[in-house]
């Protein structure tokens, strides 16, 4: 077996709670990473790109994984909530169709009934494929610490390439999208070298209200064309 696919030492806590997270996150610092689908942490490591010590699992932590909407407050996603819940989910599909669209395209069935979207955002790809709709959504992001939680704009989360604002002792914790109005519609377009299966080469996501027969609203989002997803 070749050595660069064995993953490194480290030492692994299955948290129960959010709190056991953030203790964690406060007491390891730079030491530990979180994990929750781990399709890709998992490979990062097996290629030496991280060598965490510890890893902090959140798959036992019930009741991450929720799609909740209401009228008033729109979506929120818990950290654990898929990729392929996010494709599946009837109120996503009829009121949230771009990020559906989104999420059809990316990796395999496997991959996405693992991956999350909490993770996606984190692991901060410019090819990301749920960015885009997410940023042209008006997404907000909820970070928590054991000290404090603040809430920022999806768009200046990210730095560069892997790079985000997120510090050591930091979790998202919730991925909060705002109504859409049902004069607005929306569309996510990626190229790349297949059909399925593949990272974007280039990807843009277009929202547009229409009142009286004009946009008056429009909002476009670029991915894989800069150092970061961001709204043009």
């Amino acid at each position: 077996m070749n050595y660069y696919w064995r993953l490194p030492k480290f030492e692994y806590t299955a948290a129960t709670t959010i709190k056991d997270v953030l203790f964690l996150l406060e007491e390891k610092r730079n030491a530990a990473r979180v994990i929750a689908g781990g399709t890709d942490l998992l490979v990062q490591m097996k290629n030496r790109v991280t060598t965490p010590d510890y890893l902090i699992g959140l798959k036992k932590i019930k009741g991450l994984d929720y799609i909740r909407y209401s009228k008033t407050n729109g979506i929120r996603l818990g950290p654990l909530s898929t990729i392929g819940a996010i494709e599946k989910s009837p109120v996503i599909r009829n009121k949230y169709s771009i990020l559906a669209q989104a999420t059809t395209g990316m990796a395999s069935p496997q991959i996405r009934s693992l991956a999350t979207v909490a993770g996606n955002i984190c692991t901060a790809l410019p090819s990301a494929d749920t960015i885009p709709p997410l940023i042209v959504l008006g997404t907000q992001l909820k970070l928590q610490t054991l000290n404090y939680e603040r809430t920022i704009a999806i768009e200046d989360f990210f730095r560069g390439p892997r790079e985000t604002i997120l510090k050591e002792n930091e979790l998202l914790t919730e991925i909060q999208i705002p109504c859409t109005q049902s004069n607005s519609k929306g569309i996510y377009l990626k190229h790349s070298l297949r059909n399925a299966m593949s990272l974007a080469t280039v990807s843009v996501a277009v929202m547009i209200k229409v009142e009286d027969n004009c946009c008056c609203d429009i909002r476009i989002a670029l991915g894989a064309v800069a150092p970061i997803p961001f709204r043009a």
